[in-house]
């Protein structure tokens, strides 16, 4: 309940802050959409959607082709195993959660 009413709360101020008017961006890439079998797509999707399968594609490469990638796989499978083989498993808990530390 604190949360819902913290949220309309600060939902509240926003709109006391900055109006109720919406705020339009100019395009990232100008220009008509495209026509892709029949169906029209913005040119803003077009980046949206091709930036996603890069970050996928360098993400999968990461996890599939690295040493690091199959180590956190495996910390992710058996941490006792991985114990057993020398690997430093908090070092990698800590990569897995983004809390990189030297």
């Amino acid at each position: 309940m604190i949360t819902i009413g913290a949220a309309t709360a600060i939902r509240g101020m926003a709109l006391i802050a900055w109006g109720t008017d919406p705020f339009t961006v100019p395009a990232f890439t100008p220009g008509p959409s495209l026509d892709l079998a029949g169906a029209a797509v913005n040119r803003q999707t077009v980046w949206i959607v091709a930036t996603t399968a890069i970050v996928l594609a360098l993400v999968w490469s990461l996890f599939q082709r690295t040493t690091t990638g199959r180590a956190l796989r495996a910390c992710a499978a058996d941490l006792v195993a991985q114990a057993q083989r020398r690997f430093d498993v908090h070092r990698r808990s800590r990569l897995q959660r983004a809390e990189i530390r030297p």
